[in-house]
């Protein structure tokens, strides 16, 4: 009877340009890599044993813009990249004593978490993102934003940088991302009707969790923002609406619009914000980079939630001395007919009309 062989994980840390894996592979004991979709930073965390307390008599000045690169995969094979990170934080667990170094995937020495008041005012969105891209020498990677709105006024009142555009892409559908030197911003719903690049069945899994919520999370058959300018003394409407969800409510929204189609596009990113987490899915499989957040997939021999398709919101990979596992959270892959009507009103229609 043939020997069943279980692949040993294999990981590379590159420090400060240098190669310390040889260094560290008989006291790491745990190392993580985790992506997300969405205004979070990708992150690693390194997990030491520090029985002889080494690692926890070094100065924080000493690990303080350390850039950490982190290669993950099975030993024999090539590793895969998930790329270069910047020191952020150090930790202490125990007894017995492990160091813990968590590192983020941000460009270095880039002041991203300083905390700016600013007034933006006549940009697009594209133009808003390649404003903050440029004030830390950052190439600006995004594609076609449609519509490109144009916002009048748009204030960051003590907040970070990554944090604010986050905000405002989030309010229009669009999600941002810090990678190296890139910043990156892309529409969600580009994601979401991408072709499927995977199928993840059944039989590869080790646990799994599957939850289809119908009255436990809000869902809405279509939204209305309305905004009363003071400038034009005009109501500015939009709606968008959702024919998947079996909802007759319909989620009302009031915030600052600068037009017919902005107030249908800030519709349509609030609505899809509300549905799209109606069927979450959490799988644990054997360790790969085969999925990757981002990607739309299918599942295969969980009967009628095969009916969905998902998109990969969060991969987390995990490599210790007992092996190495992906952990994935899916989210439902939501079609919409998307931003719809889009219509003006004078002051004296809104008065009276009773939802005004």
């Amino acid at each position: 009877m043939s020997q069943l062989i279980i692949p040993e994980p294999a990981w590379q840390i590159v420090y400060n340009d240098t190669d310390v894996t040889s260094h560290l592979e008989d006291s790491v004991t745990e190392v993580t890599y985790t992506e997300e979709v969405g205004g979070k930073a990708n992150c690693i965390e390194i997990r030491i044993d520090d029985s002889l307390r080494v690692w926890q008599n070094i100065e924080t000045s000493k690990l303080q813009g350390a850039s950490i690169a982190l290669s993950i995969g099975y030993a024999g094979a090539p590793l895969v990249p998930c790329g270069t990170f910047q020191f952020d934080e150090r930790a202490l667990e125990g007894p017995p004593d492990i160091f813990i170094i968590r590192a983020i995937q941000a460009p270095i020495g880039k002041p991203l978490r300083t905390r700016n008041t600013v007034a933006y005012e006549g940009v697009t969105l594209k133009q808003l993102a390649g404003q903050i891209a440029a004030r830390h020498s950052l190439t600006s990677v995004s594609d076609a934003v449609s519509p490109d709105v144009t916002l009048q006024r748009v204030t960051q009142n003590r907040e970070e940088d990554l944090a604010f555009l986050a905000r405002i892409a989030s309010e229009h559908g669009y999600e941002v991302q810090v990678r190296n030197d890139q910043l990156i911003f892309y529409s969600r719903l580009a994601l979401e009707t991408a072709s499927i690049s995977a199928m993840i069945v059944r039989t590869n899994l080790t646990r799994f969790r599957l939850i289809d919520q119908i009255l436990g999370n809000k869902t809405y058959a279509g939204a209305e923002v309305r905004y009363f300018d003071p400038r034009t003394k005009a109501l500015v409407h939009g709606s968008a609406t959702d024919s998947t969800t079996q909802s007759s409510d319909t989620l009302k929204v009031t915030c600052r619009c600068e037009s017919s189609q902005h107030a249908a596009l800030k519709a349509s990113s609030h609505l899809h914000r509300c549905n799209r987490k109606k069927c979450m899915t959490e799988l644990d499989l054997p360790g790969t980079m085969q999925y990757r957040a981002g990607q739309r997939v299918q599942i295969s021999g969980w009967g009628t939630f095969d009916l969905n398709d998902y998109l990969v919101q969060r991969a987390r990979h995990r490599l210790s001395r007992e092996g190495y596992r992906t952990a994935l959270t899916l989210e439902t892959n939501v079609q919409q007919s998307g931003p719809t009507g889009g219509t003006q009103k004078v002051v004296s229609d809104v008065v009276s009309d009773n939802e005004s």
